[in-house]
This record gives structure tokens, C-alpha cells and sequence, in this order.
């Protein structure tokens, strides 16, 4: 018969436990809400003698509000490169992809699948024949070129907080290029990837800062995001931001 684990085995078991949560304030107190029985032998966080720490076999015995705080802690925060497919014609979008993997909750297992169903979003759908890009907008990061963005769901375009836009000239600010652009309501930051010299540029930002504020500055709680400018072969940057409601 096997002998009950050591108490220094367990007590490994249990830091290796903490180690899962150290960024989660909210984890870190469920956890200590319900502290294992480290030296009683009937303890649901008991484990074999030669038990091992490559794997952790406690996990599925922790409180189910532990569990699921440590999948969303889990959730990485992603740059998700969207790309355009033309149709056949070439002359219009025929659906988005992204050539960026699905995040591992989506397959570690039944729980942590449902709650990254509960957090990330099928988006960009549009097209002739639409696909969609699972996103968590809340901590994406969308990288895609500006002819693009006129194709997107308004509604879509109105959850993008985080956003690299490539731009192969400054011309974008003209047209329907410049309207779409205008409804990234909910922007905190902004990179602009410049195709041409920097320099070029410089006036630009503080024209989209007025636009965007001429819009949106009646809203609750608006604020006017952080817009770099950097060139994309020499990496060059220029910094403006902007603090006004």
C-alpha cells in the first residue's frame, strides 16, 4: 500500500497551487478562502506518494470559481493580424483571416473552452463569402492595412481598443477610408505603421486627435487615444498624445 504523502509533498503541491495566480488578486482570494488540509489524510489535495509536479492533479479538484479565474487569467493578450481575400474578380472582400492560432483555452479542456466562449467574439464576417476571427476585443490588439477598415462591421469597428493600422500612403484620411477610421469609438491606442517617410506625416496625427475629439468628446467617459507614428522599414517613431475629453 502506498504511504500517505509527506507533508513537505504537499506543501510543494500547495505553493506550486499559489504560483498559478500570482497576477490574481481575485484568484489569490478564493484560494486563500478555501485552504487545503495539508496534514489531513482524508484532504480532496492529498496525492500519491510519487506524485510528480510535471503535471498539477490538483487543478481539477480546486473551488469552480478558481478554476475559472485562472482560465481568464490564462487569456493572453494577443496582436491579431487580419488579412483581406479578394474575390475572384479582385475587386471586392471575399472574407478576413488571420494566419494567428486560436488561444490553448479554446482546446485544454470542456471548462476552459466554454469560458473563452464566454469572453471571445466572432468578428469579421463580412465579405462575399464570410469566415470570422475569434477576438477578445478587450485585449486584442488588431493589426490590418487602412484600405481594409471600410469593410468592417460598424459595429465591429466600434469594439477596437487596440489597433496597428498599416498605412501604404496618407491618403487615407480622405474618403470612406477616413469616415471608417472615424468610428473607432472606443480607441485607447492607436500605431500607425507608415509605408513612406515619416516626415510626411507630421500633420496628420493632430488632424485625426481633432476628429476624433469633434466626435466623440459629448460621450461619457470618452478620451482621445494614444496615436504613434512609426515608419515600417526603419521602425522611426513619433509620439503625440493627447489628454483633452
Amino acid at each position: 500500500m502506498n504511504s500517505p504523502p509527506s507533508v513537505s509533498h504537499q506543501q510543494r503541491q500547495y505553493t506550486a497551487l499559489r504560483s498559478l495566480v500570482p497576477a490574481s488578486p481575485a484568484a489569490a482570494g478564493i484560494l486563500q478562502s478555501h485552504p487545503p488540509d495539508l496534514l489531513g489524510l482524508n484532504s480532496p489535495f492529498k496525492m500519491a506518494a510519487s506524485g510528480t509536479l510535471d503535471a498539477f492533479h490538483l487543478f481539477p479538484r480546486l473551488p469552480s470559481e478558481l478554476r475559472l479565474q485562472i482560465w481568464n487569467d490564462a487569456f493572453p493578450r494577443r496582436v491579431v493580424t487580419v488579412h483581406y481575400v479578394h474575390n475572384e474578380s479582385g475587386s471586392s472582400l471575399k472574407y478576413f483571416c488571420s494566419p494567428d492560432p486560436l488561444p490553448a483555452v479554446f482546446s485544454a479542456c470542456k471548462e476552459s473552452r466554454s469560458e473563452a466562449l464566454s469572453v471571445y467574439t466572432k468578428a469579421f464576417s463580412s465579405g462575399s463569402a464570410p469566415r470570422y476571427i475569434w477576438v477578445n476585443f478587450t485585449t486584442d490588439t488588431i493589426r490590418i492595412n487602412d484600405y481594409s477598415v471600410p469593410e468592417i462591421m460598424i459595429e465591429e469597428r466600434q469594439l477596437i481598443r487596440w489597433l496597428v493600422l498599416e498605412s501604404t500612403n496618407d491618403e487615407f484620411l480622405s474618403g470612406p477610408f477616413c469616415d471608417a477610421l472615424l468610428d473607432l469609438r472606443d480607441l485607447e491606442e492607436w500605431d500607425i505603421q507608415a509605408a513612406n517617410e515619416i516626415a510626411l506625416w507630421s500633420g496628420i496625427v493632430p488632424v485625426l486627435l481633432k476628429c476624433l475629439t469633434d466626435k466623440f468628446s459629448g460621450l461619457e467617459g470618452w478620451k482621445c487615444p494614444t496615436i504613434r507614428l512609426s515608419e515600417m522599414d526603419t521602425d522611426i517613431k513619433m509620439n503625440y498624445q493627447y489628454h483633452q475629453k
